[in-house]
């Protein structure tokens, strides 16, 4: 499967900060069910219809590609994991549907774990910096028949009316690598819906992800950390930002 990523612009930035983050005895489990966020609070939030849909021309006939908006982002850990709620503003289903043959990137997850913006890297397409960790979210479309699939910014060739597709959501972390000056993959393993449902589901209009805090710098419970959500959501060269929030993350007792 090929991923792909294009250059984007800067339109917002608003700047705010979070209190301490609070502890709560629960359970969190990875399948696509808010209910277990309910008690836990937004830790990203983000404007619904800040993205642009692409318009492109099939066969002369206009068509848009429907990027995936998001509109909240929650986090929570334990003394292992880091845990995400992604919130968008409609369902998947929504989007696959309209989309068909067309995989999207949702946004890039950047963490700033010292607090220091002379070390790490930028967000992309901004001014931003002091990032040492980012989780990157893509949608991805196989075709059942063929075997073939791609993910990230790309369209799935061969695929007919008839064909049956079936569609998946990934991401990976990556550490940004002060010598090359570039993010780098954490893990060789990207983790897809289909085949690691553990780490990645999504349900209606909740994405939920798991994977090891220290996969994007946490070391510690109560850590101060920045974080600021890149959203892709447009194929003609924009980006959104959402605010950035620096806080610590709510704190699930095990």
């Amino acid at each position: 499967m090929t991923n792909h990523l294009i250059l984007l612009g800067l339109t917002s930035i608003i700047l705010i900060s979070i209190i301490s983050g609070c502890t709560q005895k629960t359970t969190i489990t990875i399948d696509g069910n808010k209910d277990d966020w309910q008690n836990i609070p937004i830790f990203i939030p983000d404007t619904a219809g800040d993205v642009t849909n692409e318009k492109i021309i099939v066969n002369n006939i206009s068509r848009e590609i429907y990027e995936f908006d998001v509109t909240a982002i929650k986090l929570a850990m334990d003394t292992h994991y880091l845990y995400i709620l992604v919130e968008l503003a409609n369902n998947t289903d929504y989007y696959f549907t309209h989309n068909r043959e067309y995989a999207r990137v949702i946004g890039e997850l950047y963490f700033d774990t010292d607090n220091n913006n002379s070390t790490g890297g930028k967000a992309f397409a901004s001014q931003m910096s002091g990032f040492e960790n980012k989780i990157s979210l893509y949608t991805g479309v196989w075709n059942t028949a063929t075997g073939i699939g791609i993910s990230g910014r790309e369209k799935l060739t061969n695929a007919t009316e008839n064909s049956m597709l079936e569609y998946f959501i990934e991401f990976w972390p990556s550490h940004y690598n002060e010598s090359s000056q570039k993010f780098e993959y954490t893990s060789s393993v990207m983790n897809r819906s289909y085949n690691r449902p553990d780490l990645i589901t999504y349900k209606g209009k909740y994405i939920e992800m798991k994977l090891p805090s220290s996969d994007v710098g946490i070391s510690t419970i109560n850590q101060t950390i920045r974080v600021i959500f890149a959203e892709r959501g447009s194929g003609l060269g924009e980006e959104s930002f959402s605010e950035e929030v620096t806080g610590k993350i709510f704190i699930i007792k095990e």
